[in-house]
């Protein structure tokens, strides 16, 4: 059967800024644990076991999949993922406050207790978001609303792992806290007066092979285990040589700090936003086209920092660059994984299809520091230029995402029961 194409939800404006303050909430703890309470820890003495064992706490995040089923399965009859986000800010911001009265070096083990709490709890904010932006944006509305999504998440690391910092250095730990607990309960309020759309069946069973009958599809294969991970190598791998680089130039922990984290988020924003609108324009694979070959140009400019040269306005311009194609190819990337998922199996399809997406550019970034070791910089960037390069002309060729899951498309479509069958 031949559907019409969905133009857009009723509201996309008021969804779009809900899903960007989500994913700000999200970052802002996120990025003060993980960033901002690590310096603070070190600059009143905790010790070096101390601040690997609240790194730790970030794995947490790796296992979130764990509890996607669950959230598919259960919620209010109205507003199926709006009701856990309700619970979920609440109890991050609650948790963010428990550090108040404490002492986070004198009181350490208490603090891990409530970080262990505070992160799972955002990875948990976190899966409800995607399968919130997953169920209620249409076709025409996705990849504007995965670009305001990712903008906010610049959003947050900008202001939990920085601007935390500065209200540290001038007001103090309980300054501190209290900004990063009061911006995480900011979606309460878009929350109570959001209405959301339910589309398509609500998941009733699941079971192992029922959540990996989401791969039985081609085109799930094909993305998930070879565009994308060809679309993120390269990249990833460069760009994990930035930081080494810039070391191994004398350039001074501060400096790094400000050039890497700050100036690359605020053009990350930029580039997020931009990357939304030209997705809707152009469609997926072609924005993913043009930022892999906008990566390609940064990732060869890269080539004289691996030579040691590493003027300060030159190095700039180029992170900057980089940071734009990539949150640019970020939007096109979530676009497509949303589009490859199941409406009924929301939270667990889209958490599974990122996972893959981040053990690539995990592996890509260990592999080739440890190459580097032994070859240098410039021939990993070489490689790294040659990949991003092979994975522009893949992606011009390369067709959206046929829908495949009940969704509505210019295309045939066929839908996967909750067994795993698929009617037509």
């Amino acid at each position: 059967m031949t559907q019409t194409v969905d133009e857009g939800v009723a509201n996309p404006a008021k969804t779009y800024r809900l899903l960007a303050t989500l994913q700000a909430s999200q970052y802002v703890p996120i990025n003060f644990i993980h960033l901002a309470l690590v310096a603070i820890l070190r600059d009143r003495g905790a010790s070096l076991s101390q601040l690997a064992a609240l790194n730790a706490a970030a794995l947490l995040l790796a296992v979130k999949f764990l509890w996607a089923p669950l959230l598919d399965r259960y919620g209010a009859r109205r507003g199926h993922f709006r009701s856990w986000l309700l619970v979920l800010q609440p109890v991050m911001a609650l948790g963010l406050a428990a550090l108040l009265p404490i002492d986070p070096v004198d009181d350490f083990g208490l603090l891990l207790l409530i970080v262990l709490l505070v992160v799972q709890t955002a990875a948990m904010q976190d899966v409800a978001g995607d399968a919130l932006a997953v169920r209620t944006l249409r076709h025409g509305d996705r990849g504007f609303g995965s670009g305001m999504r990712l903008a906010g998440g610049y959003f947050g690391h900008v202001v939990g792992g920085g601007l935390s910092l500065l209200v540290y250095s001038r007001w103090g730990w309980q300054a501190a806290v209290l900004v990063v607990a009061l911006i995480t309960l900011v979606p309460l309020w878009q929350l109570a007066s959001y209405h959301e759309e339910e589309r398509g069946p609500r998941a009733q069973h699941q079971s192992i092979s029922t959540l990996l009958a989401v791969f039985r599809e081609p085109a799930v294969r094909r993305w998930t285990f070879v565009l994308l991970p060809l679309s993120w190598i390269g990249a990833t791998s460069g760009y994990s040589l930035v930081t080494p680089m810039l070391v191994d130039a004398d350039w001074s922990p501060d400096r790094i700090a400000v050039v890497v984290g700050m100036a690359g988020s605020v053009l990350g924003v930029a580039g997020a936003v931009l990357g939304g609108f030209l997705t809707r324009r152009l469609g997926r694979s072609q924005v993913l086209a043009l930022s892999c070959g906008g990566q390609a140009v940064a990732l060869a400019a890269f080539l004289p920092l691996g030579a040691g040269f590493a003027p300060v306005p030159l190095t700039v311009a180029v992170l900057s660059f980089f940071a734009a194609t990539y949150a640019a190819a970020s939007v096109a990337v979530n676009t497509i994984l949303m589009d490859l998922t199941r409406r009924q199996f929301a939270a667990s399809d889209f958490t599974i299809l990122t996972s893959l997406a981040s053990l690539v550019t995990l592996a890509g970034g260990a592999l080739s520091i440890a190459i580097a070791e032994h070859t240098g910089y410039q021939p990993v960037l070489l490689v790294a230029v040659g990949l991003v390069l092979v994975a522009t002309a893949v992606n011009l060729r390369q067709p959206d995402p046929v829908y495949r899951w009940g969704v509505p498309s210019v295309h045939a479509t066929s839908e996967v029961l909750p067994t795993g069958r698929r009617t037509s």
